[in-house]
């Protein structure tokens, strides 16, 4: 089974875009959701599900991975999973406040999260 990536911010879709191409990783994301392109931006579940929708894939088989209240919310207003990072924007604190699924100090944490606790069964069930 693939996994899928996107990237859903509160930039607009130019910065969103920028930011993956200087750091060579735009190819790595099957899209790029900028907050100009949703009525309602985070933390409304909007970009999320416009993310959903658009590469066919359930809230049930999605994770947020996000540094912000606001990507916690979002995720939770689309059904979705989410993992708190607390080396970005927030402290553990302010995250733990937004309920996460769960929380990650690095980025090989999200990588083991991942890859095991969020990993989809052949079902599509979270594990």
């Amino acid at each position: 089974m693939g996994v899928t990536s996107a990237v859903a911010t509160s930039k607009f879709h130019a910065g969103a875009e920028a930011l993956p191409r200087a750091a060579g990783l735009r190819e790595r994301f099957a899209l790029v959701v900028g907050a100009d392109e949703v009525a309602r931006p985070k933390p409304h579940p909007d970009s999320g599900e416009l993310v959903l929708r658009t590469l066919r894939v359930t809230a049930r088989d999605a994770v947020v991975v996000g540094d912000t209240v606001h990507d916690i919310h979002m995720a939770h207003g689309a059904g979705m999973r989410s993992i708190a990072v607390t080396y970005g924007v927030q402290s553990r604190d302010e995250l733990a406040a937004a309920a996460p699924t769960g929380f990650a100090g690095s980025f090989g944490e999200v990588v083991a999260q991942l890859t095991t606790a969020f990993r989809p069964t052949p079902e599509g069930v979270a594990r």
